[in-house]
């Protein structure tokens, strides 16, 4: 059993066992979606696409290219 802090629960092992794949999927989806991601880990796909959006982000508020 892992602890839960949001819930201030313990979740049980069957839990994870479904969390675990659908975090696989969602992660490879955010790797398809953005631009340059050609590392496989976790860690790098979210370090990318947090640039990504922040970039994103910076170009829609007009310091982009015009």
């Amino acid at each position: 059993m892992n602890y839960n802090e949001e819930s201030d629960d313990y979740d049980s092992d069957e839990d994870n066992t479904v969390r675990k794949p659908m975090m696989k999927e969602k992660i490879e989806s955010l790797r398809q979606l953005i631009l340059n991601c050609d590392k496989n880990d976790t860690t790098s796909t979210i370090d990318n696409a947090i640039s990504y959006l922040k970039t994103l982000q910076y170009e829609v508020q007009g310091g982009g290219i015009q």
